[in-house]
């Protein structure tokens, strides 16, 4: 699926207009949509973003699936947000077996991704990370989303909600809200994010945040 045929034939489903001399393009993901899941819109990404500011609005409803975006080129930004603008109304889940799939989202080698007003929820109960930054992952943004990990005395980095070894700098995290795990913010190998934002998130008292 192309977004160059969609544009044409679904015009009824996107926006698009002139953003600072780029071009911006709003696509639907979720019955009814564009696209029916986040896996298909991010296996669209590389045909889509050289040449669009890009943003997806999600429907309702709860998407157990696993996202990998990986060695996807470009600076211009990708935001996947809830069409309503509650969190509580979109939920990404996915239960991972092992530490290799220990993810429900991974960034790896690819920067200015953008997730707002999203509930993620990691269902594994020995594996329960919620999205995950390897490699290259640079100018990162969540905002305004909700973790609700899986209950656990466990202080190992396996349920880390936000596990980051990518060592790269540009971390924006604001007004989240991390329920259970063992980490809201897991940092390897360095022991704090230079460059970062992090204000305003909500966490257990007993939950470290890196």
């Amino acid at each position: 699926m192309r977004i160059y045929f969609l544009i044409v034939i679904i015009a009824s489903m996107w926006s698009a207009g002139q953003v600072l001399g780029q071009l911006s393009v709003t696509l639907t993901i979720g019955a009814g949509g564009v696209y029916p899941n986040l896996t298909a819109a991010v296996d669209d990404l590389s045909s889509i973003r050289d040449d669009w500011i890009v943003t997806f609005n999600i429907k309702d409803g709860t998407y157990n699936e696993q996202i990998s975006i990986v060695n996807l080129a470009g600076t211009n930004p990708v935001t996947f947000q809830a069409e309503s603008g509650n969190a509580a109304d979109v939920i990404l889940s996915f239960s991972a077996s092992s530490d290799s799939n220990n993810y429900i989202v991974e960034i790896s080698d690819t920067g200015y991704i953008i997730f707002n007003q999203l509930t993620f929820a990691p269902l594994g109960t020995t594996y329960g990370r919620a999205i995950s930054l390897i490699n290259c992952a640079n100018e990162i943004t969540v905002s305004n989303c909700n973790f609700v990990g899986q209950p656990t005395t466990s202080t190992t980095r396996d349920h880390a909600l936000i596990y980051d070894r990518s060592n790269e700098p540009g971390r924006t995290l604001i007004n989240n809200t991390f329920t259970n795990g063992s980490h809201a913010i897991s940092v390897l190998p360095q022991t704090s994010l230079p460059g970062a934002i992090v204000r305003n998130n909500t966490l257990p008292l007993n939950m470290p945040e890196q």
